[in-house]
């Protein structure tokens, strides 16, 4: 887990301007976690592979997820934004075949190869695409 100070930056970060309006969490993240499956088990689940690489979120900020292990994937974002230091967090995935990037669990139907969708516990939303900033 993030320490506090780091769980508020990566908000901030990855908040963008977008937030999604959270009904009940307990029903969204189920029915989050079986579209998941559903859409793993059709092949369409993304690998660690794919988060490699540069990216840019809807505020123009950078994003590089690269691997910290010479040997297996390990994988962590680092979000570089003006004035500010970099935030490094993990992406890692979870258990049920999502993925997380600190806080923020990866949406996969709304979600690709070029396009990453995250959605934070209390309903922020951060989007990168694939390229430079």
């Amino acid at each position: 887990t993030l320490p506090g100070w780091a769980a508020d930056e990566m908000s901030g970060a990855l908040g963008g301007a977008d937030r999604y309006q959270p009904g009940n969490d307990a029903l969204r993240s189920f029915v989050h976690r079986q579209t998941f499956m559903q859409h793993a088990r059709s092949g369409g689940a993304l690998t660690a592979e794919d988060f490699l690489g540069s990216w840019v979120d809807l505020e123009g900020n950078s994003v590089k997820v690269y691997s910290i292990d010479a040997w297996e994937l390990r994988l962590v974002a680092a979000l570089s934004r003006p004035n500010r230091p970099d935030l490094q967090v993990s992406v890692r995935p979870l258990e049920t075949g999502g993925w997380l990037c600190g806080s923020f669990e990866l949406d996969p139907m709304d979600s690709s190869c070029d396009k990453l969708t995250w959605y934070s516990p209390d309903g922020r939303v951060s989007v990168w695409t694939k390229g430079r900033a």
